[in-house]
């Protein structure tokens, strides 16, 4: 019997990229990803793998529950803590919701499957192993992946009169400031990229931004944030507001040239705690300096002053640091030079991804 890798993920995500796609290439099998909607042949599934990204979809746990019907391997991965509802407090009610729904009601389940030795647990942070040693969970560290070919530039989907719906259409909305359209001389791109599970590290950085636009009239501000939260980044100048986007249109955005420092404050809390450091290289793909919380995962990546900046919660710290970067082009190039080296260090496996092509079709939906 030939061996199937089925990787089931609610949609084409960062978390396949950086931790499973490479995961799986160390098998030598191709592994095909399947969206939720999406189940291989009943008959397939006793010598099959499964592995479950971050969630458990209603309609493979019902066919899992079938007698008789177990599949060779069943494994779940998280990178985030979702297996403890009360780490999640601080987060946006409807992620919440989202995480239960898809993950916390099924805990039972899945707590049944680890007593019993018919699943596994994948984590991906040494947070994640220490707190759930119980279930003896495998780390799979993140690698760096191949950015594609075609970036997706801000001046190709921004425009400075947007109606409702193409706002809504857009992953650029309107900027809160007509100054922000103002060209600046020898300009310093200055860029966090926070989902929505940030809130409160967008309640911190909006503070830093507003003295930082007042300090030195060369910086530009670059945020990706929701109209909700955009909302705090009102009335500040030479600020571009980018709405959430996919992850694949994600990482062609990411290849727009003309970023020097890039973000990634963590405040302390329960989830955050577990997070991993995949931020390390999405700000090195964008060709930036970044700039990382200090006692975070991400002490496990940055080598402070060599690679990027590992600094306390002082928001004046922050502040000062970036505006030295900002003024110190040979500063910021030995940073991003040395932060390029180790993610092409830690690239092995990623470039087998891109050579091989071992993750084969998808069954994902269509998009609509």
């Amino acid at each position: 019997m030939v061996r199937s890798i089925y990787l089931i993920e609610e949609r084409p995500s960062p978390t396949t990229d950086f931790f499973l796609s490479p995961e799986t290439l160390k098998t030598g099998v191709p592994a095909q990803r399947c969206g939720f909607d999406k189940t291989p042949p009943a008959e397939a599934l006793p010598d099959a793998e499964l592995i479950f990204v971050r969630y458990l979809p209603k309609a493979w746990v019902r066919i899992l529950s079938r007698p008789g019907l177990h599949p060779k391997r069943l494994v779940l991965f998280i990178d985030d803590d979702l297996l403890d509802p009360c780490a999640w407090g601080g987060l946006p009610w409807r992620y919440r919701c989202k995480l239960f729904w898809l993950t916390g009601r099924r805990l039972r389940w899945l707590q049944r499957q680890f007593r019993r030795k018919q699943a596994e647990l994948w984590v991906g942070s040494t947070a994640l192993q220490q707190k759930y040693a119980r279930y003896q969970p495998q780390l799979i560290r993140p690698r760096p992946i191949p950015m594609p070919a075609s970036p997706v530039p801000v001046s190709a989907l921004s425009t400075s009169a947007m109606s409702a719906s193409a706002v809504a259409a857009s992953p650029v909305l309107p900027s809160p400031s007509p100054s922000s359209t103002k060209p600046l001389a020898a300009a310093i791109n200055l860029f966090y990229h926070g989902s929505a599970s940030h809130q409160r590290e967008h309640a911190w950085i909006q503070q830093l931004m507003r003295e930082l636009l007042a300090a030195e009239p060369r910086i530009k501000v670059e945020v990706i944030a929701d109209r909700r939260i955009a909302r705090g980044y009102r009335d500040q100048p030479r600020t571009q507001i980018i709405a959430p986007m996919d992850w694949q249109r994600y990482r062609r955005f990411l290849q727009q040239p003309g970023r020097h420092i890039g973000l990634a404050p963590l405040l302390p809390s329960a989830f955050n705690a577990t997070r991993s450091y995949t931020k390390f290289f999405d700000i090195t793909a964008a060709g930036a300096v970044g700039l990382y919380t200090e006692g975070s995962v991400y002490h496990e990546i940055v080598a402070h002053e060599q690679d990027g900046l590992l600094l306390p919660l002082d928001r004046e710290r922050w502040i000062a640091e970036i505006l030295d970067l900002a003024t110190d082009p040979r500063r910021r190039a030995q940073l991003i030079t040395n932060a390029m080296e180790k993610v092409n260090a830690q690239r092995k496996i990623g470039d087998l991804y891109r050579q091989s092509s071992l993750i084969s079709g998808s069954m994902h939906s269509a998009s609509p």
